[in-house]
């Protein structure tokens, strides 16, 4: 009898159907055997392909979960309760992308909410970010999956769960454009999550901090990887209007912009580029794995301007099973630009003004950023850290004439008064510098004063 005919008259079509989709829009099952998987799938072939899931991965988990439906369980999938994300950098009352519509049950999580804020736009700390996670109903065993408008802005949401100890995190190939694609529904009943208590040891070996970057500059056991554009790289610009320093870390390999515009690690539709790729991309650039499986053959931080193109290319890295690997997630914002409280100043975060290109606050770009008419209570501290040949970091004292020619070049320096001084920060190291940079770091608490 036909196959056809039997799964007609045990009226098994659906589960039939909804797993013929599963193996030809989501390359799952176990990596090992695997004789044929859709060319189309870009992780089809990489270690941790599991990471990377389709629309049609999603929606069958989702009908998994219908009590009406008798849906088979989703490969790959543990069984665990599961929360959809939209990221994008909005508050949900202007979170356009989500209020026009979104995938069904998806909550919004706002970017913002992950970062220290207006001028600095750190990591903020590990706690903070856990009770963060915490609220939008995330333990450390929930299964995430993170889609958003701006394919960096989902990975950059993915590396900060998989650091915070979420440990099953997957990014939607495609985003919302592929789930539409396909005919699914959408939804735009705005979703209010169910806070959860978080409890999870980071991982730690996930981020590389500005003190770490630094202690190993000289080491010779690292590469470290610049995503951003290659004028950013060249020092042209500093590629953020709230960030003036301009340059590279010394020794800093470039591997192409990984913003979503530059479509170098993103396809024109949207979705990814096969890992295999942009291994062969790195591969070109340098950094090689020649000595064994899974690891390069020095550790590669990967980094950008404030940690979002950086985790994209993490993501590729995390792929492919690499894992001696780190995200620099302050990048090169926090390497070259210090702030300090200023109580002179006074008012909160002010809101950033629409941009010259008709893009507003949440659609926030690595590349450029029209920022509107501000107050902060924060100040840069006058200095660039460039580090030059040496790998340390500059002190400054007085300006002075630009050298373009070396690895580092400063701008302006501003109080976000909006008082500017053209200049830049040359390097020495004298015992006074090295004492006033030892007495930063005892009334700050701030790694970045030592070592210097």
């Amino acid at each position: 009898m036909e196959m056809a005919e039997i799964v007609k008259r045990r009226n098994y079509f659906p589960v039939f159907a909804l797993t013929a989709a599963l193996a030809f829009g989501s390359a799952t099952g176990c990596q090992k055997g695997r004789t044929e998987v859709p060319p189309f799938f870009p992780a089809a072939k990489a270690p941790n392909y599991e990471g990377l899931v389709s629309a049609v991965w999603v929606k069958a988990l989702i009908d998994f979960h219908q009590p009406n439906l008798q849906s088979p369980r989703t490969p790959t999938y543990r069984n665990n309760h599961f929360v959809i994300l939209e990221a994008s950098w909005a508050n949900i009352d202007k979170a356009e992308d989500y209020r026009r519509g979104h995938i069904p049950g998806a909550i919004h999580l706002n970017t913002d909410e992950l970062e220290n804020g207006f001028p600095r736009w750190k990591l903020r700390p590990e706690r903070e970010l856990q009770q963060v996670i915490g609220q939008h109903g995330i333990t450390p065993q929930t299964t995430v999956i993170v889609y958003g408008q701006q394919l960096v802005a989902a990975a950059r949401v993915w590396w900060v769960l998989k650091y915070a100890g979420v440990a099953d995190v997957r990014l939607l190939d495609g985003g919302f454009e592929m789930w539409e694609a396909l005919g699914y529904p959408r939804e735009t009943v705005l979703q209010t999550p169910v806070p959860v208590a978080f409890e999870a040891r980071v991982n730690s070996n996930l981020l590389a901090t500005t003190g770490y970057v630094r202690s190993n500059l000289e080491s010779q056991r690292l590469w470290l990887a610049d995503a951003r554009s290659e004028a950013e790289f060249k020092g042209n610009k500093s590629g953020y209007q709230y960030l003036d320093c301009k340059g590279r870390i010394p020794t800093s390999i470039a591997i192409g912009n990984a913003d979503d515009r530059s479509a170098l690690y993103t396809r024109r539709d949207g979705r990814l580029r096969d890992p295999a790729e942009v291994d062969a991309l790195w591969r070109e650039r340098g950094m090689v794995a020649t000595k064994q499986t899974g690891s390069f053959d020095r550790e590669v931080i990967f980094y950008c301007g404030g940690g979002w193109r950086s985790s994209l290319a993490f993501f590729y890295a995390w792929l492919l099973g690499y894992q001696n690997v780190r995200n620099y997630s302050d990048g090169w914002s926090g390497w070259s630009t210090v702030y300090v409280p200023d109580p002179a100043v006074h008012g909160g975060t002010p809101r950033v003004a629409a941009a010259a290109n008709g893009q507003s606050h949440h659609h926030r770009s690595e590349i450029s950023v029209s920022i509107g008419q501000r107050n902060s209570w924060w100040v840069v501290l006058g200095s660039c850290w460039s580090g030059f040949s040496t790998g340390r970091p500059t002190f400054g004292v007085r300006p002075r004439a630009a050298h373009p020619n070396r690895n580092a070049v400063s701008a302006d320096s501003e109080t976000f008064r909006r008082q500017k001084r053209p200049c830049e920060w040359h390097h020495f190291s004298s015992p006074v510098v090295r004492a006033c940079s030892h007495a930063m770091s005892l009334l700050l608490g701030d790694e970045i004063f030592r070592g210097m």
